[in-house]
């Protein structure tokens, strides 16, 4: 229930105005994005790796 995903900034995405949307700053070449989701408030298990990658 946790992943990490690169995404790659380029082209047609670094082409659109800071102020046209919401997420502005388009200039990094990649976005690292680390997502967890658990069921159960008690287990910290993913949060924990999330926190450790990053």
């Amino acid at each position: 229930m946790t992943y990490a995903s690169i995404w790659k900034f380029g082209g047609a995405v670094q082409r659109v105005a800071a102020e046209a949307t919401a997420f502005g700053d388009r200039s990094m070449p990649f976005m690292l994005s680390l997502d967890a989701i658990w069921s159960n408030a008690g287990d910290d298990t993913n949060i924990r790796w999330v926190r450790d990658v990053w």
